[in-house]
């Protein structure tokens, strides 16, 4: 009997029957795929904006405030924010910061110099770098400025951007 016969001759005729409707998908899913790395470019492009205001404002509210309007400053913030980024801030404000604070009367004002500059990791995820100047003043330590170059990972929810997280890269008092 020739081993191509019975069983085993079913059995090639569907591998080959498989392997010709898997090329066949696979030919028909290419062409009919209509997104090209143009497109997907451009739609980051147009959301670029947005992404970047979000992380202009995050790093604007990290930089100025005033013993005065902490409660202010806070709010603000944290409407800004989700994830883990959020969470730190808020057990940062409730611990002692905020008595710290008002206690040095301490206020801040700062510019960024340079950025964010924003590279997407995801439609709903991106990454700001941000070049930082901050001019910190407390009662009993004088005028600090300090130079910092942070990353904000945001997140887009609910149609808004979000900071997600928050590093410094790099601080040098200057």
């Amino acid at each position: 009997m020739n081993e191509y016969e019975g069983p085993n001759r079913i059995l090639i005729v569907l591998l080959v029957v498989a392997l010709g409707l898997a090329g066949a998908f696979a030919a028909l899913w290419l062409k009919s795929k209509d997104t090209e790395p143009v497109d997907v470019s451009a739609l980051l492009a147009k959301d670029s904006p947005a992404a970047q205001a979000a992380a202009t404002q995050v790093i604007e509210a990290l930089l100025d405030y005033d013993s005065a309007s902490l409660d202010e400053q806070q709010e603000a913030l944290l409407a800004l924010t989700t994830g883990t980024f959020r969470e730190q801030y808020e057990e940062l404000i409730a611990g002692e910061l905020e008595a710290v604070l008002e206690e040095t009367s301490a206020s801040s004002s700062g510019e960024i110099a340079d950025g964010p500059d924003i590279a997407f990791e995801t439609v709903d995820r991106a990454s700001a770098i941000a070049r930082v100047v901050q001019e910190v003043t407390a009662r009993g330590s004088g005028t600090r400025n300090v130079f910092y170059v942070m990353r904000l990972t945001l997140i887009r929810s609910g149609g808004e951007w979000k900071a997600d997280t928050l590093q410094i890269l790099s601080q040098q008092s200057i």
